[in-house]
């Protein structure tokens, strides 16, 4: 076995705890390898061409990309010879993963229902921390329709807890408690393929809150392959789905759909609403538990069939 200089990605030491749900991920596809020469690559933080350098100095490779959105998968595909070289994460066209189901499943806090039933309840919660467009974007849509008071809005400024420690769980309490909707600022808006699921989606689906996301339509696509209830009978989510023209036309569109639920939220009775939404939220609840010991054991336990 050979390891790049980027396996592992992040020190043993991390305090994101992201090194031990990799490791698990790493030793299994090793064991599966069956000590023949293999190298493992990560293009998690380096570009294409070193990719295809390395991969080119020996007969196989398993090339690795678990936690940021992978833009490399299919221009790699096309420069590695595929007869040796096979790709695994997110959209990866040999072996698709979703790596943050598996890091839930070992590493996300297990909380009692008096924790997440809600108290004295804000319209939405919006957690936000690297200031990408999408997320600029929908915060000044809020504020421009005087919503931003409507909920909770953190940022990498006001934001109280260091990101590293809301990646493994909800963050303060007393905060998810206090909301309805939780609006999912997922890594990525883009129209095309190429995404991640990241732990921010599973955040509302093991906390009991109903979800809109602030992010590609294609979340949604995945969501529905994964049998879960986003609410689209209550919501306009086959909306939010629909081609545009641009990126730009897209989220437009979009935030202002987010705005229009909120809006519309603030002349709701919130617990009510809670209450008749409840028994959907503890399926996904369950079902995103399923989910993740599922992708756990077969990435980390059962045996990978590997086809170079």
């Amino acid at each position: 076995m050979i390891y790049s200089y980027n396996i592992p990605v992040w020190h043993a030491q991390d305090p994101t705890q992201y090194y031990d749900s990799y490791q698990r991920i790493i030793d299994n596809f090793k064991r599966c390898c069956n000590n023949i020469d293999v190298c493992f690559i990560d293009n998690t933080y380096i570009t294409g061409p070193e990719v295809v350098k390395i991969v080119s100095q020996y007969p196989k490779s398993v090339v690795f990309n678990l936690v940021d959105p992978p833009y490399t998968w299919h221009y790699l595909r096309e420069l590695v010879d595929s007869a040796n070289c096979i790709f695994v994460g997110t959209d990866a066209p040999d072996i698709p993963t979703h790596f943050w189901l598996t890091h839930a499943h070992l590493k996300f806090p297990n909380y009692t229902e008096q924790d997440l039933l809600p108290k004295k309840m804000k319209s939405y919660l919006s957690y936000n921390f690297k200031p990408h467009e999408h997320r600029v974007n929908l915060i000044r849509h809020l504020t421009n329709r005087n919503l931003d008071h409507n909920g909770t809005i953190t940022t990498h400024v006001n934001q109280s807890k260091h990101p590293h420690e809301m990646v493994l769980g909800l963050g303060e309490l007393s905060i998810w408690q206090g909301h309805f909707l939780n609006i999912v600022n997922e890594t990525v808006f883009r129209q095309h393929p190429e995404l991640l699921m990241s732990e921010k989606i599973l955040k509302p689906l093991l906390g009991l809150r109903p979800f809109i996301i602030n992010g590609s339509p294609r979340y949604y696509d995945i969501l529905e392959d994964w049998g879960i209830d986003f609410f689209d009978d209550i919501w306009p989510i086959q909306d939010m789905r629909q081609p545009a023209d641009s990126l730009e036309s897209l989220m437009h569109r979009n935030h202002s759909i987010i705005c229009d639920v909120i809006q519309e939220l603030a002349s709701q009775d919130l617990q009510c609403l809670y209450q008749l939404l409840l028994p959907r939220l503890y399926r996904n609840q369950e079902k995103t538990k399923q989910l993740m010991l599922a992708e756990y054991e077969r990435l980390c336990i059962n045996n990978i069939k590997l086809n170079w």
